[in-house]
């Protein structure tokens, strides 16, 4: 599907990103992924972000141009992924 929509420049909205198949919780912090949260809580310490902008990072910069709704309500949230994944953080 991502082929078809970057072919045809089709939008895909991710829709909770974070979580996983089943609806059944975060990805982010759980037991079941622990290498990929090994890696992305590294790559936050090394950027000084929340492992949550490290993802939002890599959904937004994917080749499809994907676009995100976190699903949050809070202001504070979105302004600092805001900030880290356009206004500075170029170099996620």
């Amino acid at each position: 599907m991502l082929d078809y929509c970057r072919l045809n420049d089709i939008t895909i909205q991710a829709w909770s990103p974070f979580q996983t198949p089943a609806w059944k919780g975060c990805f982010l912090g759980s037991e079941k992924y622990t290498d990929l949260n090994k890696e992305i809580d590294r790559l936050a310490e090394q950027y000084c972000v929340s492992p949550t902008t490290i993802a939002a990072a890599w959904i937004l910069r994917h080749p499809a141009h994907m676009q995100i709704v976190t699903g949050t309500a809070s202001e504070k949230r979105l302004r600092v992924l805001y900030f880290y994944c356009f206004a500075q953080g170029k170099g996620i």
